[in-house]
């Protein structure tokens, strides 16, 4: 009959092989993550009690929490995991969403000079900026050559921002498919709502130009044109 210490050094030496092989084979690491998350799926309860028992005798054996450190070793990854479990919760569950809000609004209130602190700088702008443009995986040069590619202006009726602040034009916003989250174009701010509000339905847009069109040509040029379907 094997000791422990034999029954350990096994399973510690199985478990150095299949992490070779697995790093070797991608394809037998995918199977075995797919076998391992239908066997919890199947067994949750008991996968819960192994995971805290694991949990527990990491924390006897180390001296610290698995996850505590691992959040410590991996921040900007569990910040960015945080931030998109928090913001899908913001939009999936009015109860949460409503709650925020209302922490939000009850802290302005409660903090009129942190607030006026927090009116953004030119600094905290050109941050506002950057986080902004790296959603859509541009940087400051990238946007300006996808600018100078469309000559400065909009992409769709070709003309500048008209919207201005302080005297100058804005920025002209960065369009992407609501579906696939891809980056399309630039288009100016009274554009690039009208895709949304189209629900980025390209045959909407062609009825609207026809419409308009009938109707230029029926009440301006006083042209008897029958309106198609």
């Amino acid at each position: 009959m094997e000791t422990i210490r034999q029954r350990e050094k096994r399973r510690a030496y199985m478990r150095e092989w299949m992490r070779k092989h697995r790093a070797q084979h991608p394809e037998a690491r995918e199977r075995g993550r797919t076998a391992t998350r239908r066997w919890r799926a199947a067994h949750r309860e008991e996968a819960l009690a192994a995971s805290e028992r694991w949990f527990r005798r990491y924390k006897e054996e180390h001296g610290v929490d698995y996850k505590q450190r691992w959040r410590q070793k991996n921040r900007e990854r569990y910040n960015a995991k945080e931030a998109k479990r928090l913001k899908e919760k913001y939009h999936t569950d009015p109860e949460f969403r409503k709650k925020k809000l209302e922490a939000v609004k009850a802290w302005r209130l409660a903090n009129p000079e942190k607030k006026k602190a927090q009116n953004r700088s030119p600094k905290q702008k050109v941050r506002d900026r950057k986080r902004t443009l790296k959603q859509y995986g541009l940087t400051h040069e990238a946007y300006d050559e996808l600018l100078k590619a469309q000559s400065g202006v909009c992409a769709i009726c070709k003309r500048v921002e008209r919207n201005h602040y302080k005297g100058k034009p804005r920025s002209l916003h960065v369009d992407h498919d609501h579906k696939s989250g891809k980056r399309r174009g630039l288009l100016c701010s009274a554009c690039n709502p009208v895709l949304g509000l189209a629900g980025d339905d390209a045959e909407i847009l062609r009825r609207a130009a026809d419409y308009l069109e009938w109707w230029h040509a029926v009440h301006e040029e006083g042209r008897v044109v029958t309106r198609g379907t």
